[in-house]
């Protein structure tokens, strides 16, 4: 079926909140889904042929405590990327504790867990600053911890925080060994399980094929389900979403370029997913999905953002002094792992990102101790350094003790 093309090598899938942000009127929406979609059109550009799943709410999240360490052209620079607009760290920090607070699920077949620590180098002697250990346990309840990044346990720990908090399903995030000058990490993890609204019949879930962004025919079980949904179409795509739980709060929304269009969809992906959104509107139907599993990692994301723009933070230009007491520190490592599983009864996702920072360096030329032996003529003076007046001067032709 040509129709089904790219649908989860292109776009994956994408969690909708259709209400959830109007509570957090500061945090600008538009720039998390940003984020997301320039990441998934760079990603694609760069393997066409690869399954691709992301969390943009745990990229623009763990960048954002970041942010509220950052000064100067970095704190623009992070602005401009992120689509905070004007906003400064503390705005942000609070925009972040009301989405957190509107993300909360009252319903019973939705779950939705965000959580964030941060980890000092206790061996390098590594303290958070106050402000910024503020901003980010109440804007996102971050958990501050001080180990031994050199400790054979650490990188275990690590993990094990990430497991925790993603249900088992991120387990392998870091891996050593860990560099002796690494100052900290920040990590987001998002985990999300929900029940289908309507769940699809097992019954009529059928053998079918998929066929691949490759060009292969790949076997695939084929869900089905007729019903009402927010639906939409142009000359390039449709567009239908698919929601979860009692109140349909959170959705999947699927975007299925047509057959022969896959390149006007994607040139314009950004306004493409913005037009068919709008467009949605509710009508009766049929939809066909398969059931799929998806495990991304990117351990190379600072290389991604560089391309998308997002530089000085990288740089030994980068201005981060507020994140530790007494540290000039630049980001050298950002990793995103996600993982996502859609069956009959729902879907299961979960997503964990990890920004490394280390101190700035300066190159300087190496310093060879000098060593100045007088024992020919020399010319000498005496001078008063404040006024840059020369007192005496003389040259030394022949050392003598005596006059």
């Amino acid at each position: 079926m040509l129709k089904n093309l790219f649908l989860s090598s292109l776009v994956g899938v994408t969690f909708v909140v259709s209400s959830s942000f109007a509570a957090a009127p500061k945090l600008n929406a538009a720039g998390v889904n940003a984020l997301g979609l320039k990441v998934i059109s760079k990603v694609r550009s760069q393997s066409p042929k690869a399954n691709i799943f992301i969390s943009p709410l745990s990229l623009h999240e763990a960048m954002s405590m970041v942010y509220s360490g950052s000064l100067g052209t970095t704190r623009a620079e992070l602005a401009k990327f992120l689509g905070l607009g004007k906003s400064d760290p503390e705005e942000v920090s609070e925009a972040y504790a009301t989405l957190h607070h509107a993300l909360r699920s009252a319903d019973p077949k939705v779950i939705l867990n965000i959580a964030n620590s941060m980890w000092a180098n206790s061996d390098q002697r590594v303290k958070f600053t106050k402000e910024f250990v503020k901003l980010n346990e109440r804007g996102h309840d971050a958990q501050i911890v001080e180990r031994n990044f050199q400790d054979k346990g650490f990188v275990g720990e690590v993990n094990q925080w990430c497991s925790d908090h993603t249900q088992k399903k991120i387990t392998d995030v870091l891996k050593g060994p860990i560099r002796k000058e690494q100052l900290f990490y920040l990590i987001n993890a998002i985990y999300f399980k929900g029940a289908w609204q309507t769940e699809f019949d097992k019954k009529v879930t059928r053998d079918g094929q998929f066929h691949a962004a490759s060009g292969l025919k790949v076997k695939a079980h084929m869900m089905n389900q007729d019903g009402k949904y927010p639906y939409a179409e142009n000359t390039d795509a449709q567009a239908v979403k698919l929601p979860y739980g009692k109140d349909g709060r959170v959705a999947m929304a699927v975007y299925l370029p047509k057959a022969g269009r896959e390149s006007a969809f994607l040139t314009k992906l950004d306004a493409q997913v913005a037009a068919l959104s709008k467009a949605m509107a509710s009508k009766k139907g049929s939809v066909e999905l398969p059931r799929f599993k998806v495990r991304y990692n990117n351990e190379k994301v600072v290389e991604l953002f560089q391309a998308l723009g997002l530089t000085g933070v990288f740089t030994d230009a980068a201005e981060l002094g507020g994140i530790a007491e007494g540290e000039e520190a630049k980001i050298n490592k950002i990793i995103h792992q996600a993982v996502v599983e859609v069956n009959e009864e729902g879907t299961e996702a979960a997503a964990v990102t990890v920004i490394g920072g280390v101190r700035t360096t300066s190159v300087h030329p190496v310093e060879i101790p000098f060593r100045l032996v007088a024992d020919r003529p020399f010319y000498y003076e005496i001078v008063d350094n404040e006024l840059g007046l020369t007192l005496f001067s003389g040259i030394l032709n022949e050392a003598k003790e005596s006059e």
